[in-house]
C-alpha cells in the first residue's frame, strides 16, 4: 500500500519544521557570536586609536615643558630635578624625537 498523499505531505512538512527548528537557533547564535566579536574587535581599535592620541597630547605637553627649561636652563637643584623628571617621562612615553637634554 502507498502511502496517502495527505500523510506524504504532513511527512515533508514534520521534516521542514524539524530542520529549521534545530537549524534557526544554531544560525542565530552564530550571528550573535559573531556581532560580540566584531563589537569587541571595535572597541579595542577605538581604545587603541584614543590611547595614541592621549600619548601623542602628553608629548605634546612635556615637549613643550622641556622646551623652556632648554630655552632657561634652571639654576636651582629643584629646577634641575624637574627638568630630569620631564625627560625621564619624556622618553618612557617613547615621544619623538628622542631628547637627552
Amino acid at each position: 500500500m502507498a502511502p496517502a498523499p495527505m500523510t506524504r505531505g504532513l511527512r515533508y512538512t514534520l521534516i521542514v519544521v524539524l530542520v529549521v527548528g534545530l537549524v534557526s537557533p544554531m544560525l542565530s547564535l552564530f550571528v550573535a557570536k559573531r556581532a560580540a566579536e566584531q563589537a569587541v574587535t571595535t572597541a579595542q581599535q577605538t581604545a587603541a586609536v584614543q590611547n595614541e592620541a592621549s600619548r601623542q597630547r602628553y608629548c605634546d605637553l612635556l615637549t613643550a615643558l622641556l622646551n623652556v627649561y632648554t630655552d632657561a636652563p634652571p639654576e636651582s637643584d629643584t629646577g634641575k630635578a624637574v627638568q630630569k623628571e620631564y625627560l625621564v617621562q619624556y622618553n618612557l612615553a617613547h615621544c619623538q624625537p628622542p631628547r637627552e637634554k
